[in-house]
């Protein structure tokens, strides 16, 4: 992370000759350019990422936050760290900080470091310990989780809309107290996924197994009230066959 484009910029044309060795890939993220771009590029998956934080918690927040995320960092670089601080990133800085693993590693670096600066680095060190030892609390006082997955790749493109809808899934998580979310790709008839590319699915978790049961259940039920509701159109489709569960993997729980 760096306080200007033009940093960021030259941060990249040195790393890349030692990504490009040893392959791996390294995407900039700054304002001033397309952001499509660099979205694009990160949808691709990177081992290393530099950043302006402006942009950085744009791309964060964009598309309520299904582009990317940071759960998978471990390490946080800051450079110019003094300027970061002098320029008002602070808050931007502990906004990043606050979507990172609570064991990342965090240095940062600044030619010279004023008394102020110093301590200012300081008071956000002592945050991000603080922090990674309340994550650890929480974790070991967290209750027993339970994971579901319902597959929809395979139904009708109108039906798929509604179900995943955020009228259809509000009321679903506040009736049965399960989260739900939207994973995997779209991929269409004929085409196979490749490794570790799942279809869309709809991922279900909650703190009791009863609750994904239920969350499960309920989304299945709205799956088939909605399909029978396209049915009874005037000029709607004949029935036929859908694999509308085919993804049921369920973490904690048995086969459904």
């Amino acid at each position: 992370m760096a306080p200007s484009r033009e940093l960021v910029q030259h941060i990249h044309s040195v790393i890349f000759k030692f990504a490009k060795a040893l392959s791996l890939r390294f995407v900039p993220v700054y304002g001033g350019s397309g952001i499509a771009q660099q979205t694009g590029e990160l949808k691709l998956g990177a081992a290393f990422v530099v950043c302006t934080p402006g942009r950085m918690i744009d791309i964060l927040c964009t598309n309520a936050g299904r582009i990317t995320n940071l759960q998978r960092v471990t390490y946080l670089v800051v450079d110019e760290a003094d300027q970061m601080f002098d320029l008002g990133f602070g808050l931007q800085i502990n906004r990043s900080v606050q979507s990172i693993r609570s064991d990342h590693q965090t240095v940062l670096f600044s030619a010279i470091f004023p008394h102020q600066g110093a301590a200012r680095a300081a008071a956000i060190a002592v945050a991000m310990n603080l922090k990674h030892n309340l994550a650890k609390i929480q974790a070991d006082a967290m209750p027993e989780h339970f994971e579901a997955e319902l597959e929809i790749n395979d139904i009708p493109q109108n039906a798929r809309w509604k179900v995943t809808h955020k009228e259809t899934l509000g009321p679903i998580s506040d009736l049965t107290g399960a989260a739900i979310t939207i994973r995997g790709q779209y991929f269409p008839p004929g085409k196979v996924p490749g490794p570790g590319d799942p279809k869309v699915f709809l991922f279900i978790e909650g703190p009791t197994e009863q609750s994904v049961k239920r969350g499960k259940a309920e989304l299945k039920r709205k799956l088939e009230e909605i399909m029978n509701q396209a049915l009874s159109l005037p000029g709607g489709a004949q029935p036929r066959r859908y694999q509308l569960y085919k993804r049921e993997r369920d973490s904690n729980l048995p086969f459904a």
